[in-house]
């Protein structure tokens, strides 16, 4: 789980040419706070998607207390989905990633989130944008493994197979889709790892529950396609719409994903039955549809299969609950981001201005950049050569390597 949360999370949010430092530096002492934490590798994910809503227009200060008011928040909701609700979520679609996005996306709203301003600056390199796409890799080989965590046996089993399945689909359909959604069909780095986080985040509802090979396929690649082109299309409109910058794009790649991941549960959930291809095993995926204590039905269940006495439900009340689910994680993180939010806003939280949103220059030491010798050695004209044995050729030469000199030393790390 550290390594999704430090490489896959961190890099993915060091696309910004401008602001890298400040992604990877500042997602590290987010994930050192949370890590110790009840449930901490649980909620360090959630926490890290909240932090790429707002790449850029928070400082340091703020997102360490935003992530002390989110902590506490995430884990009432999570108790309230899981052990109140009782619904299904064992790969947090809903809880974790779903409530992470729009928590964040709302927070950025209320705190203000200035984004037209300074475009120039939400420009990314070659660099950084092959830097996030490895940390998109990192997750694709580590999350079988993170959605199957809660699991045991053949579940286990089950949720790595449809995890990886329905990643690969993703990943297949995210080209053409970014290639369709594009003016000038081409491929975009941004898309394509919109669209495979997103396959990955919707199948985590799911993936330990009986989805079938197509039904995984089917659910990453149609997930994919959708985060895609609403990237593409629906996310700028919305963002000049209500003025959110959501920066890394978290309220599609893990927003909009994990609401669907929470439909698709809704669908899982109406169709199990004991008498299907479950048998009694349905009541370990979802153990509200259990019989309840003192009934026959549970002793007949008991007799020949071990299972803790449930609430009873029909797979109708349990996918009434799934979908009741989704409504209470999109009330309540809309509600505490938008909270959140404003109380960032106090003066004495050092708000950022203009000149320092997207940038690493306040609060990061930024290396000198080294001069190139041709450009020291520039002709002015054809008769301004100067001799090497000439004292103004001398001088010169001994003040390039004094600039040369200090910016190696400005530039030499930890």
């Amino acid at each position: 789980m550290e390594i999704v949360v430090l490489a896959g999370v961190g890099l993915r949010m060091a696309f910004l040419r401008e602001y890298s430092y400040s992604s990877v530096g500042v997602s590290l002492l987010l994930t050192a706070m949370t890590l110790h934490l009840l449930e901490g590798c649980v909620v360090s994910v959630s926490v890290g998607v909240t932090h790429g809503a707002l790449l850029g227009v928070a400082s340091p200060l703020q997102l360490v207390l935003l992530t002390l008011l989110q902590v506490p928040v995430h884990t009432a909701t999570h108790h309230l989905v899981n052990n109140i609700i009782q619904a299904v979520d064992r790969g947090g679609s809903l809880s974790v990633h779903m409530f992470g996005a729009v928590f964040g996306v709302s927070a950025c709203r209320a705190l203000g989130g200035r984004r037209s301003a300074t475009t120039t600056r939400l420009s990314a390199s070659k660099t950084s944008q092959v830097a996030a796409f490895i940390g998109t890799m990192v997750m694709v080989v580590y999350l079988p493994e993170v959605w199957s965590w809660r699991s045991s046996g053949d579940d286990q089993h089950r949720a790595q197979i449809n995890t990886l399945l329905a990643t690969l689909a993703a990943a297949i359909v995210a080209l053409p889709a970014s290639s369709i959604a594009h003016t000038r069909r081409k491929f975009s780095m941004s898309d394509i790892q919109c669209g495979v986080m997103g396959g990955s985040v919707a199948v985590a509802a799911v993936a330990d529950m009986m989805l079938e090979a197509y039904g995984a396929l089917l659910l990453g690649a149609i997930t994919s396609a959708i985060c895609v082109l609403t990237r593409r299309r629906l996310a700028p409109m919305l963002q000049t719409r209500l003025g959110v910058a959501d920066t890394a794009g978290v309220g599609v790649s893990h927003g909009l994903a994990g609401a669907m991941g929470g439909l698709a549960g809704v669908v899982m959930a109406a169709s199990a039955s004991d008498k299907g291809s479950y048998g009694v095993s349905v009541y370990e995926i979802f153990p509200p549809m259990a019989p309840k204590e003192s009934t026959p039905e549970l002793a007949e269940v008991v007799s020949y299969y071990v299972v803790p006495a449930g609430k009873g439900r029909s797979s109708g009340s349990q996918a009434a609950h799934q979908l009741a689910a989704i409504l209470a994680v999109l009330v309540i993180s809309v509600v505490s981001g938008v909270l959140a939010g404003l109380l960032l806003r106090l003066p004495l939280l050092e708000n950022l201005t203009q000149d320092d949103l997207y940038s690493d220059h306040r609060f990061w030491q930024i290396p000198a950049r080294q001069s190139s010798p041709c450009r020291a050695h520039t002709q002015v004209g054809p008769h301004t050569h100067s001799h090497p044995h000439d004292p103004a050729h001398a001088t010169t030469h001994h003040k390039h390597q004094q600039i040369q000199s200090l910016a190696h030393n400005n530039n030499t790390g930890p």
